[in-house]
């Protein structure tokens, strides 16, 4: 994969959230949130709020929820920013809100999954647990998510639990064999597999020697597909998929995104930051968001660039 630089915008953009209708981009630095039209980034307006982070539009495209640092869940209508509650949920903030229809919102994190209704002005937790929760799909009123236990060291089994909306548990399975902490955000690719990565595997799990490993994990089964040597430099690299490519991201001072099959994990394509972007210093990047299929947005802590896929 080969790409070239459209825009540069001096906007830090640790999270991008897009409109349902594609027509705006809301863009979070460290104490503000920016939104923009799309595709041409223009700058339509910004409020400021200290430490946002995840942060996802209503059904209106205009309406967004913010949660920051803290737990702190905001409300911006577009002219108003509304401070709904503060729920103090730990490790919040790697973990993505997701609009599930009617102006409600599920989130997950240490101690289970929560549901918000906004017209309401509800939360209601649908499942609770001392573990770290990860959300996958959310598909016609059912979700998955994986639970794994919050631990550095040692290796324990990882659970994939179906769930309704409403907090009834369809179903449990549990990995055949005992895998490393999934500690920072993996992701859910289209075929059910559950893909993370863990630094500093022990040698006698994997056999292999570098200071990390990608894994896919079936779902359904329980069962490891994919096991990828890599080095992932920081236990901090978050997955996601977007369209229909995993990629790879690192939130310390490794500046590449990386982007994947996602089958086998092979590398496709790889984005240096100081080779293609320029020297900044402590500028690692941190958000990618494809706005089609050769269009895309990158953020990191003092730059929003819009790239485009050429080869």
């Amino acid at each position: 994969m080969e790409f070239s630089i459209e825009k540069t915008v001096r906007q830090g953009a640790m999270c991008i959230a897009v409109s349902p209708d594609g027509s705006r981009a809301a863009v979070s630095s460290e104490r503000s949130v920016g939104i923009y039209t799309l595709p041409e980034l223009k700058r339509e307006g910004s409020f400021r709020l200290s430490n946002p982070g995840t942060m996802v539009f209503l059904s209106d495209s205009r309406s967004l929820l913010i949660l920051n640092t803290t737990g702190v869940l905001y409300l911006w209508d577009g002219t108003e920013l509304e401070r709904l509650g503060d729920w103090h949920v730990p490790e919040w903030y790697e973990n993505p809100l997701h609009y599930i229809g009617e102006d409600t919102v599920l989130w997950a994190a240490v101690g289970g999954v929560w549901r918000y209704h906004v017209p309401s002005r509800t939360m209601t937790r649908l499942y609770e647990t001392e573990q770290n929760v990860q959300l996958g799909p959310v598909e016609n009123g059912v979700v998955r998510f994986a639970e794994c236990k919050r631990s550095y060291i040692g290796l324990h089994p990882i659970d994939f639990v179906t769930m309704t909306t409403e907090g009834e548990v369809l179903s449990r399975v549990t990995t055949r064999e005992k895998l490393p902490e999934c500690f920072w955000p993996g992701c859910w690719t289209d075929d059910g597999s559950f893909v993370y990565g863990a630094q500093l595997i022990p040698q006698n799990l994997t056999g292999l020697r570098e200071e990390g490993c990608i894994f896919r994990v079936d779902t359904r089964s329980g069962e490891v597909l994919v096991r990828k040597s890599v080095d992932l430099y920081s236990m901090n690299t978050g997955f996601s998929v977007q369209r229909g490519l995993v990629v790879q991201r690192s939130h310390a001072l490794q500046k590449d995104i990386v982007f994947r099959d996602p089958g086998s994990l092979e590398e496709l394509g790889r984005i240096e930051y100081d080779a293609m972007l320029g020297k900044l210093d402590l500028n690692p990047l941190e958000e990618v968001v494809f706005l089609d299929d050769e269009t895309f947005l990158l953020g990191s802590w003092s730059r929003l660039f819009r790239l485009r896929v050429t080869g």
